[in-house]
């Protein structure tokens, strides 16, 4: 190893000792910054939180009971959003479900 490699290893080395201190500028806005987003999160939490009552509004009936169906087709056609992928549609007919009038 040359006497310039060797200077180059001493320049270049790296510490594990204590961290630079945050300028002042920045400390002054960060830690308001984190207590808002903690603030934010918290309320966000108690808002979303389910209430446990057995009120349940679920605009999609996700939580409905499954009705039978028979699958009367299959077919593969590009999809609307992406016409060089295929999309699989389904045609059924329900079995035990009232028609509407």
């Amino acid at each position: 190893m040359s006497e310039t490699e060797r200077e180059h290893l001493d320049v270049h080395g790296h510490a594990h000792g204590e961290s630079p201190p945050l300028h002042a500028l920045a400390a002054r806005f960060l830690w308001p910054t984190v207590a808002l987003c903690a603030a934010i999160t918290v309320v966000a939490v108690v808002l979303l939180w389910p209430g446990g009552g057995d009120e349940f509004d679920d605009p999609l009936l996700l939580d409905a009971d499954p009705i039978a169906a028979d699958v009367t087709s299959v077919s593969l056609l590009p999809c609307s959003y992406s016409p060089l992928d295929d999309c699989r549609v389904i045609e059924f007919l329900l079995v035990d479900h009232p028609v509407p009038d």
